[in-house]
């Protein structure tokens, strides 16, 4: 047996029923607090409940359908247990222990064990013939071994200082002795199990209409305890306008607001505003494999020329803070403002242009060797907060003798031409919402799974290397300090804000906990609705 060593890190092993949570809304969990009821949100297309799969629907249904071996703490945004109870690093800083928690039953009512951690994470996170969307994330892995029923060791092939905090980043465990006997084929489209999805939340699937709803009832057995709610349901409503709508008669108990329709919500006296903290960032991409993206005299031109300012202060009504890269606020002990910074300035941003070889012509499009300076804003459709963005931006880019111009699609059809091979698109404009952790090598390295914008440098490659495999957090606040230097003098995306998420909550809802409502909702046992 490998001698395994507990040590101290910032990822020290903690239960999660110790865990005082930041409660947000009108009530608080106790005794006096409500029972029972159903608390409904929407999601703007059918939900697919495989969380080998992407997409927000899909994600928000399985926050409360299925478990992660960590989830994080809405205090202070730390890894806290979920199915796994504690954790340790060994001496080689390769191998961690997981204790798993001893009662927890799938909905079918069979046990959770070690079993079915070394089949979700072997057979489907780092099975290649599996398209795990979030493998990036976990591929460092190397092995699972079962010590017990209850203990595994997760071997990395170097050291992964991020571990806990990437399984608890949209990493569902899966149920082995249902899908164990799938073949590969049927682990890409599961076809029978999404007629019954199994997993060990504290909700248990019910039904799901296509074009209306997904339905979740209270799991009586869930580890953490019976939820006081009695079901969760999940209503399609594409239009944010229609969301808003039901919001206001009480159809709706949450919906996410965008900054225009804040004044509309304040006057509603059944529904709350909830500025809820969340790791993110808005952008504005730059496609490294297609020309003239290759060239940073021409991002950090195309960067100059857009007023972030003014897109901050009118699109977002000041509703957030401008963004200086990729790394988040909320991520403290990592993030720096001390970075080059990209103030509005034409003037600039032509020198610039001029400078990489693109001149005026006579009809004040910029040239190169003959062909114009073309591009193309890609955007997706009924998210008003990125179509004005991208406007503006196509403005403000024509303003400096770019030949731009804005395409909008529906969001499914942009996310997959974003992620083909090659991508086709210029640029377009996005936010994502990462781990709480700086690690963004999935993100911005050369081989990272996510690097959709086709990024390439070897030194910041390096840095996020070391990065990831630094165990002294001081040690590492240094790596990502001076990564975050080098990329905003790199300008490999326009990094526009870090905006607020805003959540339109009715009144009636307790025990809600003030995070971004993708990690609230895995902490739902203690939420109710009131009179």
């Amino acid at each position: 047996m490998h001698p395994i060593r507990r040590v101290t890190l910032r990822f020290a092993p903690l239960v999660v029923a110790a865990v005082a949570l930041a409660v947000a809304g009108s009530g608080l969990p106790g005794a006096a607090q409500a029972r029972g009821g159903t608390f409904t949100l929407p999601i703007i297309d059918n939900a697919r409940m495989w969380p080998i799969v992407g997409g927000l629907p899909n994600i928000l249904v399985n926050k409360v359908l299925y478990s992660t071996l960590v989830k994080y703490d809405p205090n202070n945004w730390q890894p806290v247990g979920d199915l796994a109870e504690r954790w340790t690093l060994g001496d080689d800083r390769l191998t961690w222990t997981f204790t798993l928690r001893r009662n927890v039953t799938w909905h079918d009512g069979q046990p959770f064990t070690a079993r079915d951690v070394k089949f979700t994470i072997e057979r489907l996170w780092l099975n290649p013939q599996v398209p795990f969307f979030q493998r990036g994330n976990v591929s460092e892995i190397s092995r699972v071994d079962i010590v017990d029923d209850y203990t595994v060791r997760i071997v990395t092939k170097t050291p992964f200082a991020t571990l806990p905090v990437m399984l608890g980043y949209l990493a569902n465990i899966l149920p082995e002795h249902i899908l164990g006997r799938y073949t590969v084929d049927q682990l890409r489209n599961p076809v029978e199990f999404l007629r019954n999805p199994i997993g060990t939340g504290p909700f248990r699937f019910a039904e799901a209409v296509l074009g209306s709803h997904v339905r979740l009832v209270a799991y009586d057995r869930y580890f953490g305890g019976r939820p006081r709610l009695d079901a969760i349901v999940f209503r399609v409503v594409a239009d944010l306008e229609q969301q808003l709508a039901q919001l206001q008669t009480g159809q709706l108990d949450l919906m996410i607001i965008e900054p225009h329709q804040l004044s509309l919500v304040q006057r509603m006296p059944n529904v709350q505003v909830i500025d809820a903290p969340q790791v993110n960032y808005t952008f504005v991409a730059f496609n490294h494999k297609l020309e003239p993206f290759g060239d940073r005299k021409v991002r950090q031109a195309l960067t100059h020329a857009v007023d972030r300012k003014a897109i901050l202060d009118k699109i977002y009504q000041g509703k957030g803070r401008l963004a200086t890269g990729p790394i988040n606020p909320l991520i403290s002990w990592a993030y720096t403002d001390k970075v080059h910074q990209f103030p509005y300035n034409p003037e600039l941003a032509n020198r610039l242009l001029e400078e990489a070889g693109w001149t005026r012509g006579p009809d004040g499009i910029r040239r190169k060797g003959g062909q114009p300076l073309k591009i193309t804003i890609d955007v997706d459709r009924g998210n008003p907060v990125r179509e004005q963005t991208a406007v503006v931006t196509r403005q403000y880019w024509r303003d400096v003798g770019v030949d731009a111009d804005v395409r909008v699609s529906e969001f499914n059809a942009l996310l997959s031409r974003i992620r083909s091979r090659p991508n086709p698109l210029q640029t377009w404009t996005l936010w994502y919402i990462t781990p709480p952790e700086a690690d963004i090598l999935a993100y911005y390295h050369t081989q990272g799974t996510l690097n959709e914008f086709g990024y390439a440098n070897p030194e910041l490659d390096r840095l996020l290397e070391a990065g990831r495999a630094t165990f002294d957090l001081k040690e590492r606040a240094k790596i990502y300090h001076q990564a975050q230097k080098f990329m905003a003098w790199d300008a490999p995306v326009i990094y526009l804000v870090y905006p607020h998420e805003l959540q339109a909550m009715n009144r009636r809802v307790q025990g809600w906990v003030k995070m971004g409502y993708r990690d609230a909702l895995t902490h739902m046992t203690n939420v109710s609705i009131g009179r």
